[in-house]
């Protein structure tokens, strides 16, 4: 049990395997501080992460605040794996917030790159009517200054710009991401894959 505010592996306990990705895999736990326990996500980079991916996530959630992208409370490095440790959040579909996330994120130069359904988390629900939720997961997020372009083929398929296919691509692939997670709100059903 931890006595300070600067979080070790240790204090993290009932570890269970909530979602997983291409470089990482998310576990809620437990983590005890003054005998007051609270729940979180711990994200556990795999090793197998190229460096400037690492990097890149860890930038872009430093720099982000918003009140819907998920807060990064530390980053810890426990013999060359690094695990990003969260406030645990339940997946969610809110469109009209993820909108104001996105469109801060693209003023401070941030492209997601993997905009979906899954990484939309509920953050608080007041009421029936009243959810707030919170963009996570910047495991493939870049930095693009207006009039740059990306090229690298990221993201969840079923959201995946055409012109990400294309290898040329700007913030409006993650705008084109937005349309997929609409339709899912819409129908309950992830979209169609772009052929590619």
């Amino acid at each position: 049990m931890s006595t300070s505010g600067r979080p070790r592996l240790a204090d993290f306990s009932n570890k269970k395997e909530i979602g997983r990705g291409g470089f990482g895999v998310v576990y809620e736990a437990t983590r005890t501080i003054n005998e007051r326990k609270e729940q979180v996500a711990l994200k556990r980079i795999s090793s197998r992460a190229p460096l400037d991916r690492i990097r890149g996530e860890i930038q872009a959630i430093r720099l982000l605040k918003h009140r819907n992208i998920v807060k990064v409370i530390s980053i810890l490095m426990v013999i060359y794996i690094i695990y990003i440790y969260t406030y645990i959040y339940e997946t969610s579909n809110i469109l009209r917030q993820v909108i104001s996330a996105v469109r801060y994120m693209h003023r401070q130069g941030v492209l997601h790159r993997d905009l979906s359904t899954g990484n939309i988390l509920i953050y608080k629900i007041t009421s029936e009517v009243a959810i707030n939720v919170k963009l996570c997961d910047f495991g493939l997020a870049t930095n693009l200054r207006q009039g740059e372009t990306a090229c690298t083929v990221v993201g969840t398929p079923g959201y995946i710009a055409p012109q990400v296919l294309e290898q040329r691509y700007d913030q409006a692939a993650d705008v084109y991401s937005l349309g997929g997670v609409l339709f899912t709100m819409l129908t309950g059903n992830d979209p169609p894959r772009t052929n590619g």
